[in-house]
């Protein structure tokens, strides 16, 4: 499940809370598997926080039976032109992986900035690194 959530003061937007939740099971035995949250609060600036359109799918790419939900979210409150917090998580079961970096922008005359990332170790699915790091790349432009 995916959802968002706002705070607003004075009629302007202040905050904003992303929320994914994963669950495993069949039937009535369901139970949530993880719960992710992420924004910013407290923004006197602009609030940019949300999902990068297409960036959501569900796989199972290294072939273990267990699917995976890879999303792609920005995260900023920020008064000027420049690139957002950017994570794109890769969810299997309980386990998390991910890349953590920055959105890329042009900022003018021709200066494209950000895009850059750090990954976490996918010490438990190395076959997933590929897999994020190809969504990372499919969605610079987003």
């Amino acid at each position: 499940m995916f959802s968002a959530t706002d705070t607003m003061k004075g009629g302007r937007l202040t905050g904003r809370k992303i929320f994914v939740q994963v669950y495993g099971g069949k039937g009535d035995a369901q139970k949530e598997l993880r719960m992710i949250n992420d924004g910013v609060t407290g923004c006197d600036l602009d609030v940019h926080v949300g999902f990068i359109d297409g960036s959501i799918s569900i796989s199972d790419e290294d072939d273990d039976g267990i699917k995976e939900v890879t999303f792609v979210y920005d995260v900023a409150c920020t008064g000027d032109v420049s690139p957002a917090v950017r994570k794109l998580l890769v969810l299997e079961g309980k386990d998390k992986h991910g890349l953590r970096g920055t959105s890329r922008i042009d900022a003018g005359g021709g200066d494209v900035v950000g895009g850059e990332y750090k990954a976490d170790p996918f010490k438990k699915a190395p076959a997933l690194k590929a897999l994020a790091e190809q969504r990372w790349k499919d969605m610079l432009g987003k």
